[in-house]
């Protein structure tokens, strides 16, 4: 059993771009609701396109003790410390109906625990309690955009991009995965990965502001 999560505020840069290694979010669980029906009855909802394709629970309902364990068996599309570990086909299938410009939405869950060897000691002590951590997005594809949705310091917020672009590649001689395949969310649909993993480093005001304004949403690494 998985312990239980730390709900943290995602925080302006992890909203503007997910990292490589540090893409840490929350989950709930993955079921929808029925689009033909409301809280009310049985009454057609004609809504936001949210509402279309409503999760259950809500954001906002989310509970503390819900665990990685319970987003596995709810279905939820997760990267698990930077990499897909479940809902591989779920994705695909949102994917594939995007680019036919259905309407689509997928749920999906970044989690993130510590690792001792891979921290310094003293921070180690300093931030262990706070770990596992998990952040939920709510993805939605409406024809014509995707629009992203999630919890940030108690509020609903919500982002939208033009493009979900997709990248794949090997990674240079000496890294411990060879190969990546990456889902990114942008506005600019003639950017290449290396201009967004160039921007995360870059000292340079200019250059950084791709990274802001970016959203890696699905990561798989082997």
């Amino acid at each position: 059993m998985e312990n239980k999560k730390s709900f943290k505020s995602i925080g302006k840069a992890f909203i503007a771009a997910v990292t490589v290694s540090a893409v840490i979010l929350s989950c709930v669980s993955c079921s929808l609701k029925d689009p033909a029906s409301t809280d009310k009855g049985n009454e057609v909802n004609t809504g936001d396109v949210f509402d279309e394709f409503a999760f259950a629970p809500p954001l906002e309902e989310i509970g503390e003790d819900y665990t990685l364990e319970d987003a596995e068996n709810d279905g939820c599309v997760i990267m698990k410390d930077g990499d897909i570990s479940a809902g591989q086909d779920i994705w695909q299938d949102f994917y594939d109906k995007s680019l036919k410009g259905e309407k689509s939405g997928v749920r999906y869950v970044h989690y993130h625990d510590l690792d001792i060897n891979r921290v310094a000691y003293e921070h180690y002590e300093k931030i262990k309690d706070d770990y596992p951590v998990m952040y939920v997005f709510d993805l939605i594809y409406d024809g014509s955009e995707y629009r992203v949705r999630y919890i940030e310091n108690g509020e609903e917020e919500e982002k939208s991009f033009k493009y979900l672009m997709r990248y794949e590649g090997e990674f240079p001689a000496g890294i411990t995965y060879k190969t990546y395949l990456r889902y990114v969310l942008t506005n600019d649909d003639t950017i290449v990965w290396q201009d967004i993993e160039n921007s995360m480093y870059s000292s340079d005001l200019e250059k950084s502001r791709l990274y802001s304004q970016v959203m890696q949403v699905y990561i798989d690494v082997e």
